[in-house]
């Protein structure tokens, strides 16, 4: 009589070898931003990643993403883990279309594709008073108007303030990529400002922000000493 059970100890026997060759995938590192300090910046700050999603009653909320740990006397770092990455790039409250997002309230809005959506995490130092691990306005110390970006496509995209003084222009690339805030204020053109947020390539990344004093993002430099 045939043993009916040989061939399921058989397939049983050979299943922990089969699950062992199974490779393992490749360690995929955290993305790793430094911050440069202004001088006279107190020693307690801490470093948050926080991005603004929008709630059921349509109100924005700021939500932390990734804290930051101190690096030297002088210089804040922070690891974003990019599987929480890919998690928020997929959470509609913080991906929502460039059009009626980033652009809005802003005139002349050309976005190429048109149906481009961002998020955005934005990067504050602050001094933790109340010890929550929450950044709040009146904790606030220092910020950049460099943020790191989600594009679901490449695309380039120009818009002017209601006032009329600043264009905002900038071309960014598909996935997660470093957006690096600049202005320009032409001598031909007095109280124009012309503000760039282009994408930078990934060894770049590795190039130390600058964290000043809270700006006019439309008027102020974050990037090269003048903010």
């Amino acid at each position: 009589m045939k043993n009916s059970r040989l061939p399921l100890l058989l397939a049983l026997a050979g299943l922990p070898l089969m699950l062992t060759a199974c490779p393992r995938p490749p360690y995929d590192p955290p993305v790793s931003l430094t911050f440069s300090l202004p001088d006279g910046a107190p020693d307690n700050l801490k470093l948050a990643a926080v991005s603004f999603q929008v709630q059921d009653d349509q109100t924005v909320k700021p939500v932390v993403f990734s804290q930051g740990y101190g690096y030297s006397s002088k210089t804040l770092a922070i690891s974003l883990d990019k599987s929480q990455l890919a998690a928020l790039s997929k959470n509609t409250r913080c991906t929502t279309p460039f059009s009626t997002g980033e652009a809005k309230d802003m005139l002349n809005v050309s976005v190429t594709p048109g149906d481009v959506s961002t998020c955005d995490l934005f990067f504050v130092a602050y001094q933790d008073k109340n010890g929550d691990n929450n950044p709040t306005s009146e904790e606030e110390r220092y910020i950049t108007h460099d943020v790191y970006s989600y594009a679901s496509s490449a695309f380039t995209y120009s818009m002017t303030t209601k006032d009329g003084h600043s264009t905002v222009q900038g071309t960014r690339t598909q996935g997660w990529s470093l957006v690096r805030h600049t202005v320009l204020q032409p001598s031909a053109t007095p109280g124009k400002y012309i503000v760039t947020m282009n994408s930078v390539p990934t060894a770049d990344e590795s190039i130390s922000i600058r964290l000043h004093e809270p700006t006019n993002f439309m008027t102020s430099m974050s990037l090269g000493g003048r903010p």
